[in-house]
């Protein structure tokens, strides 16, 4: 879609300040529940192209007075009114702003996963209707929505779901004839069918000679005959509708068996199975605009289990005159701009301007958008702040009780996210705030990103590009919006595609006039689309670098793994020995006690005996002692040492056999990642080759059906040719019969006349 028809139909500053409704009723409604909400990352982008496109007027403002606007060009309070309007329809589904008034078949085409996932909002409306859904029970919700565009984008999400059935109330349906899928008569009467016999007889009109022509042919003297015709006459009749409507028979008389319809029996499968269809659907959903809501509610059979507010005016829920108590649920991102909104008017009772309200709301809301996060699908935090953490899942099943459990039931769970509350004034924290955000705004939803790859290290430098370290860390840094070019690392990797040279955000006055500063948004949105479009292709090649730093990474862990795994059991092995020798040590040391314990103190009778016997002296039983002691400790050291050697002969062959298996590793790592390079190959190449199959078999399919409608188109030809020949004989034989009648008549008329004449002679 062309970006330059983006504010195309946002007709001056009247458009602007009809997004601000005038009423300002103070008084709040109890039935209206908060649901704490969270930007997503398009809304957080968009959000911040338009922050930065009000960035001098706003620096304007803060640090000056308000000055009267010029002929021609936008004043303080209208700049404010835009802002204000444009994060609205931001805050609601970035598709409002930036596919404005976009035409309906590119809305059919747009993925419903696209449609859901844009905006918080839709995001959990949809998560809502499937787990109601899921649980079968016979609900009826009303989604309010501004306008009809909006109502577009919900009845896109909820096309094609089962067990719903859902009905708008405003504008006609894109995907059905109707206003929507659901059948406000399906339960309440039998359908009709019309009558068989009256379809065949308005089938058949009366050919050349047929009815009264008949007729004539009946008043021959046959009663038998003339009854079988005069039945035949009953049966053609001339269906041709009269100006009135009506059908006319042969006879001139006016029949009503158009008007009469046969009612099928409530027994008959046809009926049973639209009742089971209708059973199967528990949940009906309304869409409806606002105003139209408190007429809607004063119908008992549309009354609904829960209201869901989706509409971005706080106003517009003041004029519900809900009947029966039904809650209303309000979806809100906190520290939002349509969340100080809600709280501002709630709290000043409508004594403040809509001037003021503006551009309060929007430095509150400035001021806190650093602290919004960015809310994805998949992310384990959906909402937290200081004290409080909350989770998606969690907070849709608290969410879920609390609807089947009622509101009177059980108390809503969500309050206190919305209890504690900043000052609503602007002082001198919150001006600090806004400046500061001013200054430090370029690429914040992508900061989080970008830290990643800051901290990440690499586990070798790439080949191709090397990553500059500064301070032992390594240097990965996202250019920021309004350069040339893209660095990792420090050094030079692409350039940008060359930007419109007549966008520059300086060139922008403080006070444009209202086609400047429309030509300025779709510039901006247009040149951040491609600068992150060029961000995204980038960081896509460093990850390709990071993911295989990553795999070198893994293999290094596994065959240091595997490596340890055998040490480790080498080690185990070594201290079993050590553990064996330990007790042989110890074994030896005993016995060597013993025998000393034996030889000093003479408990030992053998040995006394042969000291005795031999008759040696003192000295010489001493000398007997040491060269027994010197024996047994050389035996002893001369084991260990053997012990020794043959372990540091198996270290050694272990080590050997520890490098050739790394070397072996290494073979297998190297054409396991060939292997697994050709098995994607061939992925990739099976997955073209079946959505070609799928392709020709829906060719095919289509063909074949274009063959047999050519083929029932030819035969119905034929057939009408047959008839028309037919026809065209039978109104031959006819007219020869009559001639032949006539001749004959004339033929009894002569004879009769004849007969008589003889007579008289």
């Amino acid at each position: 879609m062309n970006i330059s028809n983006l504010l195309g139909s946002f007709k001056g500053e009247q458009s602007v300040s009809q997004s601000v409704s005038s009423n300002s009723n103070s008084n709040s409604n109890s039935n209206v529940f908060l649901f704490p909400l969270q930007y997503t990352i398009y809304q957080k982008k968009l959000i911040d192209i338009l922050v930065t496109l009000h960035k001098k007027h706003l620096i304007f403002s803060l640090n000056t007075h308000d000055e009267p606007a010029e002929d021609g060009k936008m004043s303080d309070s209208s700049m404010y009114e835009a802002f204000v309007y444009n994060i609205k329809q931001i805050t609601n589904h970035p598709t409002l702003l930036v596919d404005h008034y976009i035409p309906k078949d590119l809305l059919l085409l747009n993925p419903k996963e696209n449609v859901i996932n844009l905006s918080q909002k839709y995001y959990c409306v949809n998560e809502i209707i499937d787990r109601l859904v899921s649980q079968k029970k016979k609900k009826t919700i009303i989604l309010s929505v501004s306008n009809s565009k909006e109502m577009d984008i919900i009845e896109s999400i909820l096309i094609g779901k089962s067990g719903i059935e859902y009905y708008r109330f405003s504008g006609a349906s894109l995907y059905y004839d109707d206003h929507g899928s659901f059948n406000f008569h399906g339960k309440s009467e039998a359908p009709n069918v019309k009558s068989e016999s009256s379809s065949k007889t308005r089938g058949r009109r009366p050919g050349p000679g047929r009815g009264r022509g008949r007729g004539r042919r009946g008043g021959r003297g046959s009663s038998t005959v003339s009854f079988t015709r005069g039945s035949r006459r009953s049966v053609d009749i001339d269906d041709s509708p009269n100006s009135d409507g009506s059908v006319t028979g042969s006879n001139g008389n006016k029949l009503l068996h158009e008007d009469y319809t046969v009612k099928i029996s409530k027994n008959n499968p046809e009926y049973q199975s639209k009742i089971k269809d209708d059973k199967s659907k528990p949940i009906k959903v309304y869409l409806i605009l606002p105003n139209q809501l408190k007429y809607l509610t004063q119908f008992k059979e549309l009354r609904s289990d829960l209201i869901i507010s989706l509409c971005s005016n706080y106003t517009e829920l003041e004029t519900i005159n809900v009947v029966g108590d039904v809650p209303i649920l309000k979806p809100l991102v906190v520290n939002s701009l349509e969340y100080f909104e809600w709280k501002i008017r709630e709290s000043f009772n409508g004594d403040i301007e809509e001037e003021e309200i503006n551009k309060k709301i929007s430095l509150l809301a400035i001021s806190k958008l650093a602290d919004i996060e960015i809310f994805t699908p998949n992310m384990p935090n959906w909402y937290s702040t200081e004290n409080i953490t909350l989770r998606l899942d969690f907070a849709l099943s608290e969410l879920m009780q609390w609807i089947n459990n009622g509101e009177k039931s059980s108390e809503y769970p969500f309050k206190k996210y919305f209890d504690t509350v900043s000052k609503l004034t602007v002082t001198e924290e919150v001006t600090n705030l806004v400046k500061s955000y001013l200054e430090t705004q370029s690429s914040q939803c992508l900061k989080p990103a970008v830290a990643e790859f800051e901290r990440y290290k690499y586990f070798e430098l790439p080949p191709k590009e090397s990553v500059s370290k500064h301070n032992g860390k390594e240097n990965t840094t996202l250019k920021q919006e309004g350069s040339d070019e893209i660095t990792h690392g420090g050094n030079h990797i692409d350039k940008r595609p060359k930007k419109n040279p007549y966008f520059n955000l300086e060139n922008l006055p403080t006070y444009p006039t209202y086609r400047e500063y429309q030509s300025f948004l779709t510039c901006y949105i247009d040149e951040s689309q491609r600068a992150l479009k060029h961000w995204i292709d980038d960081t896509s090649e460093l990850l390709k670098s990071i993911h295989l730093s990553e795999t070198k990474r893994q293999a290094a862990i596994d065959s240091g793994n595997v490596e340890i795994g055998e040490l480790f059991k080498k080690d185990r092995d070594l201290d079993v020995l050590i553990e064996a020798r330990k007790k042989i040590r110890d074994r030896m040391s005993t016995e060597y006690d013993k025998t000393y314990n034996s030889l000093t103190k003479g408990d030992n009778e053998t040995l006394n005996d042969i000291v005795s016997e031999s008759n040696f002296g003192v000295q010489d039983r001493y000398e007997i002692l040491e060269k027994i002691e010197d024996i047994a400790i050389d035996k002893f050291a001369a084991d260990v040492e053997n012990d020794i050697a043959e372990l540091s002969k198996s270290i050694l062959s272990i080590n050997d056999e520890i490098s050739k298996q790394s070397e072996i590793n290494e073979n297998v790592r190297q054409e396991y990642q060939k292997m697994s390079t050709n098995a994607a190959e061939l992925s990739a190449y099976l997955k073209q080759l079946t959505d070609q199959s799928l392709e020709l078999e829906k060719k095919s399919k289509n063909n074949f059906v274009e063959l047999q409608v050519c083929s029932i188109k030819e035969k119905t030809e034929w057939t009408e040719d047959q008839t028309r020949i037919l026809e065209k004989e039978n109104s031959f034989l006819e007219g020869f019969l009559n001639l032949l009648e006539g001749e004959r008549n004339r033929m009894q008329k002569e004879v009769g006349s004849a007969h008589p004449s003889r007579g008289r002679r």
